[in-house]
């Protein structure tokens, strides 16, 4: 599993911006920071027929990212959009999956319009899409340094033998 915690909220967008072009081959809209009638991304057309809301609740329970989700209920509502998605950075179960889209299923096909931090982590682990992962150091960057250690501990000793000999 990739490092999702160092990621900001705005950050932790711009990634699920990256996986949900890809995964739905268009364009999305990406706004900035602050309050968001209930869109973080969008398609470009007016009125939107494309929303993907996207919840950063990594270290938060099922519980507070529900009656999070329970609050946008009415935005999505207003807007009525022909497509619905959730992005989020939590693993649900099954059940979990399921009580989202009865939120949302006026909006939604299928459970498959929500996607959860197992899906995004076998997203990016996929070869295909390295270069959404290369974009997005912080998910790797502690990763490399300790692969980077193993790379290189015969080195390491070899240099602590030969001061241990000299000294």
């Amino acid at each position: 599993m990739f490092n999702y915690t160092d990621l900001s909220d705005f950050e932790f967008e711009e990634l699920c911006k990256d996986i949900m072009e890809r995964k739905l081959s268009m364009n999305l809209r990406i706004y900035t920071s602050g309050r968001d009638r209930g869109i973080d991304l969008s398609d470009y057309e007016i009125p939107h027929q494309t929303i993907v809301q996207i919840k950063h609740y990594m270290n938060s329970t099922y519980s507070s990212l529900k009656t999070s989700l329970g609050n946008e209920i009415k935005k999505v509502e207003k807007l009525n959009p022909r497509s619905y998605y959730i992005c989020v950075s939590k693993s649900l179960t099954e059940a979990n999956t399921e009580d989202i889209y009865e939120m949302f299923a006026n909006y939604m096909d299928s459970t498959n319009n929500i996607v959860d931090l197992k899906e995004i982590d076998a997203f990016l682990a996929d070869e295909s899409n390295s270069d959404i992962l290369r974009k997005h150091y912080k998910l790797w960057l502690h990763s490399t340094g300790i692969l980077s250690e193993i790379y290189n501990q015969n080195i390491f000793i070899d240099c602590e033998d030969k001061v241990h000999i000299i000294v």
